[in-house]
């Protein structure tokens, strides 16, 4: 130990065999080593002058965390690694730190909070153990003691009247590792030459006549045989635990190594070879990633083909619910009803609000139409990462051989750049066609027309919402549908009686007259013409006349109410041809597309390159050899320190 150490003195402890010293003329062929010098010490004395300088030139006045590494060689010495720290302190001297006491803590928990460390605490024993500050220390990283052996000095230099034997037998003092009196060369045994063997005959006679109950362990020696005594068991229960910690370590470094692929020395004549089995590897498992057949991947991700599945059949769905009926007010319907019939008398409404509202609110699909194809696009694109990953043989083709990846990606995204504007334009395409043709006579929709009347005349009133698509097999309580004329019959709101106050033969209005009886009345100028219309055989819209004569027409406002509920019941089947047809429409025109020229593409790009590019292409990046080169070194230097661990177990366990 160094009295009045500034900065942590690692000694390491060297036990030498019989005949091999280092200079034959030593005295007990002991000698030492300071990593700072390249002077070999036979002097311990002048070991420790030196290290004196060397710490007043690296703390001065204060203290410092750098390390004094000392080597010592002794035939005597026990294979030991003992750190020295700096002694604790109250109040800082002349010249020093106000804070010198905290940094001296400060460093010593640094040192003693790792918990494979053996502390030897120090305690002087003329002092009494409430100001015994390094226990204070010791106990706030080891409260129980379970690691912490006691030096107890300045035993015979207790005051006249007290002795240590309280202490030395543990008595109030939680040190399980035990407590081992000693005695340190004074200063007058230093001045007047007295050597090591000399001090440590003295401390025995000192403990066999002062304390015999204790004299067999105490000394400095059996403190440095209890010490390695603690060292040995620590690495018999440690060191099995380092060793597999080294061979977890290694066993990273060897995947790290796989992982950057085995570098091979390809041949020009070969390099097309390598390049198909390349293209062939990466094609067959991209193809798996976004069509399906890959179950496990790298970290438990998802595959391309899920994300992509996830696009058509949750987000698409959830993007197309659009509220059709939010600007669908009653006043805008009149509104375009007024501008469809114009100067006309207001007794056909034409069907053009109706038709120019579906086109609208159809159109409104586009959008989220050609946002599909975009996320579809970018997951195909992040497939080429995801196939990197997760297929080992590329994964390391590409990082061996980065400029094949690059070249891999040019491709790629080319092809995609071309497949995604002709399934972008397929599908604008596709939403304008549905917008050109607004088909009442779907089956789906046939008969909502004359169902949605019905319940107008019925009640005269009409519940607007969102009602259920239709089917297209109309109940048996309701009218077939009617053909289809373009146009929805108003019946005016005036007083049905004629100028003349006349009234038909029947005695009773015309209008709630039976339709047999009315068909066979006089024409609406008294021309009995109107007649022929009730011989099937001579007209053609029979059919249509006489269902609408068979129901009371609709008057301005109802008919206002029924575009508004018409609207909706169609676009709910518009909605749900977008979600079936727009999917399909994407995979045949993107996926399907890249699945057949993907492999051809990349072998008629990459396999008719010149030698000199192919050369190019194989060379590797400077950065994984570095890499490999170093992992190939600590693979290494790892093997070589699990070998001296092996050695070590086994010395020690003999």
């Amino acid at each position: 130990m160094i009295l009045g150490a500034k900065n942590p003195v690692n000694f390491l402890n060297n036990k030498i065999a019989n005949g091999n010293c280092h200079i034959t003329e030593v005295k007990h062929s002991d000698w030492a080593e300071i990593e700072q010098d390249s002077k070999i010490y036979t002097d311990f004395n002048e070991v420790s002058n030196r290290l004196r300088e060397i710490m007043n030139k690296q703390a001065g006045t204060g203290v410092s965390n750098k390390p004094i590494v000392v080597h010592v060689y002794s035939e005597s010495a026990l294979n030991l690694s003992l750190v020295d720290l700096p002694g604790l302190v109250i109040n800082q001297i002349s010249g020093q730190a106000e804070d010198i006491p905290e940094q001296i803590e400060r460093m010593v928990i640094s040192y003693i909070s790792d918990p494979n460390t053996i502390i030897l605490c120090v305690l002087p024993a003329n002092v009494p153990p409430s100001n015994w500050k390094a226990r204070n220390v010791v106990d706030k990283v080891d409260p129980s003691g379970e690691r912490t052996l006691a030096a107890l000095t300045q035993i015979d230099a207790m005051v006249d009247g007290t002795n240590a034997n309280d202490a030395l037998s543990g008595k109030d003092l939680k040190f399980k590792l035990g407590i081992i009196g000693v005695c340190n060369r004074s200063q007058r045994q230093l001045d007047n030459g007295i050597s090591i063997d000399e001090t440590a005959q003295l401390e025995k006679d000192y403990f066999s006549q002062n304390y015999p109950d204790f004299s067999n362990t105490c000394g400095i020696k059996y403190l440095i045989k209890r010490m390695n005594e603690l060292l040995v068991k620590k690495i018999k229960a440690d060191l099995p635990i380092l060793m597999a910690a080294f061979q977890n370590d290694l066993k990273k470094i060897e995947r790290q190594l796989i992982d950057l692929g085995v570098r091979e020395d390809i041949t020009p004549e070969n390099r097309s070879e390598k390049m198909f089995e390349i293209i062939n590897d990466f094609s067959k498992e991209y193809e798996k990633l976004i069509q399906g057949g890959r179950a496990v991947l790298y970290n438990d991700e998802e595959a391309p083909c899920k994300k992509i599945s996830d696009i058509f059949y949750v987000d698409f769905e959830r993007e197309l619910q659009i509220d059709h009926t939010k600007y669908l007010t009653p006043d805008r319907v009149k509104r375009w009803i007024d501008n469809a019939i114009g100067l006309t008398p207001k007794i056909l409404c034409s069907s053009a609000p109706f038709i120019e509202v579906c086109k609208t609110e159809t159109q409104r699909y586009c959008d989220p139409s050609v946002e599909c194809v975009v996320r579809v696009h970018t997951e195909l694109l992040n497939g080429i990462d995801t196939c990197t990953r997760n297929v080992r043989n590329v994964r390391s083709a590409f990082q061996i051989y980065p400029q094949i990846e690059k070249r891999f990606r040019q491709i790629i995204t080319e092809l995609l750049s071309d497949y995604f504007e002709g399934s972008k334009d397929l599908i604008e395409v596709y939403i304008e066609s549905l917008t050109s043709h607004i088909s009442g006579a779907h089956p789906m929709f046939a008969n909502a027309i004359d169902v949605e009347s019905k319940k107008i005349r019925d009640g005269r009133t009409v519940k607007l919402g969102n009602p259920e698509t239709y089917s297209d097999k109309p109940s048996a309580n309701q009218l077939q549908p009617a053909k289809q004329t373009g146009t929805f019959r108003i019946t005016p709101k005036i007083n049905q009686k004629t100028s003349s106050n006349q009234e038909p033969e029947s005695g009773m209005p015309e209008e709630v007259l039976p339709p047999d009886q009315s068909n066979r009345m006089s024409g609406i100028n008294g021309n009995e013409s109107n007649g022929i219309l009730s011989d099937p055989m001579n007209n053609l819209y029979h059919d249509a006349e006489q269902q609408r004569n068979e129901q009371p027409e609709l008057m301005f406002d109802e008919t206002t109410s029924l575009i508004m509920s018409l609207v909706p019941k169609y676009m709910s089947i518009v909605r749900r041809n977008v979600l079936d047809t727009v999917p399909v429409l994407i995979v045949s025109s993107m996926n399907r597309k890249l699945e057949k020229k993907l492999a051809p593409t990349l072998n008629q790009r990459l396999g008719s390159l010149s030698v000199a590019e192919l050369e190019e292409l194989f060379r590797e990046e400077e950065k994984i050899a570095t890499m490999r080169q170093q992992l190939e070194s600590q693979r290494k230097v790892g093997s070589s320190l699990l070998d001296i661990m092996h050695f070590q177990l086994r010395t020690v366990i003999t």
